[in-house]
């Protein structure tokens, strides 16, 4: 993988609610901020170590995660990766 590629999740108050992701190409000197699914809070999110444009994201006390292809540009919810 390339270790110039991050991905950060943040939130606007201590809750978790208004949650984003936000992408970096570039070791973080510049970022891109991504809209998370509609009602999702704060959680975890995992690059494909390959293929940084792919990730994971489960939302806070979720069981279904959602991956993304394209960075974070949009999502689909994955009900055969839940557990």
């Amino acid at each position: 993988g390339n270790p110039a590629h991050r991905a950060i999740l943040t939130s606007t108050d201590w809750k978790g609610a208004n949650a984003t992701l936000r992408t970096s190409t570039d070791s973080g000197a510049t970022w891109t901020t991504r809209l998370l699914p509609s009602g999702t809070k704060l959680g975890r999110v995992a690059m494909d170590r390959d293929n940084s444009a792919r990730l994971v994201y489960l939302p806070y006390n979720a069981k279904t995660p959602y991956t993304s292809a394209d960075s974070g540009a949009s999502w689909t919810q994955r009900a055969d990766l839940g557990g």
